[in-house]
């Protein structure tokens, strides 16, 4: 991954609390930890609020206001796309 900027990031993940939520939650804040990237976690899980967002693939990621479209498979997905959110804000 590229190096992280200091500015504060927030991070929100978006789901109802299946597994694949919780290990996408997991991750991010594992990802955070590992890589001193000052960013704040945060959760989306009702239901009504996720519909009317629009979302109806679950887990989703919004990164700074904005709903990052990926599929989530494993860790490497989420590093993939906050990498490439961090390029884009450099940018």
């Amino acid at each position: 991954m590229p190096p992280m900027k200091r500015e504060e990031m927030l991070i929100q993940v978006v789901g109802v609390g299946c597994g694949a939520c919780q290990r996408l939650e997991s991750d991010v804040c594992i990802i955070i930890a590992e890589t001193g990237l000052k960013a704040r976690v945060e959760k989306i899980d009702d239901p009504l609020e996720i519909a009317l967002m629009g979302i109806f693939h679950l887990p989703q990621l919004i990164i700074d206001g904005r709903l990052v479209p990926f599929i989530y498979r494993n860790r490497a997905s989420v590093e993939r796309v906050l990498a490439e959110h961090i390029a884009l804000k450099s940018a």
